[in-house]
């Protein structure tokens, strides 16, 4: 799988914001991790534009950026859009807490031991590959 890692400004609004590409053309790395309905595996999602936007509960931007990825998900996933947001809080009850307030319509990985940050990088809060 091919990943195009996207990098938004802080203090960019999502809807607004100027999006960089880095990283064009070379592999994704994988990732296996617990999700809301099961297990969020990156190789089950082959052949899908796959979005993968790393948030946390006391993130406030991220907040922001959820319905978003609601719409954008409604609006293209039947097209072959998948997006998947990883949580990085380390407590799997923070990030339900937060999503009990701000619903995701996608899918949603529980990196609770941080590994797919440690592999992705992400360089803040929201960052979206």
């Amino acid at each position: 799988m091919r990943a195009i890692t996207v990098a938004i400004p802080r203090s960019a609004r999502c809807s607004q914001a100027n999006v960089f590409a880095q990283d064009v053309g070379r592999p994704a790395p994988s990732f296996d991790v617990a999700g809301a309905t099961g297990n969020v595996r990156l190789a089950d999602l082959k052949g899908k534009v796959v979005y993968v936007d790393f948030w946390a509960s006391w993130c406030s931007p991220c907040k922001q950026s959820f319905p978003w990825m609601n719409d954008m998900q409604a609006k293209y996933g039947a097209r072959g859009l998948q997006i998947v947001g990883v949580t990085v809080d380390r407590k799997r009850e923070d990030a339900e807490k937060f999503l009990a307030s701000t619903p995701a319509r996608f899918m949603v990985a529980f990196d609770t031991n941080g590994k797919v940050a440690e592999t992705y990088k992400p360089k803040g809060m929201p960052t979206s590959s």
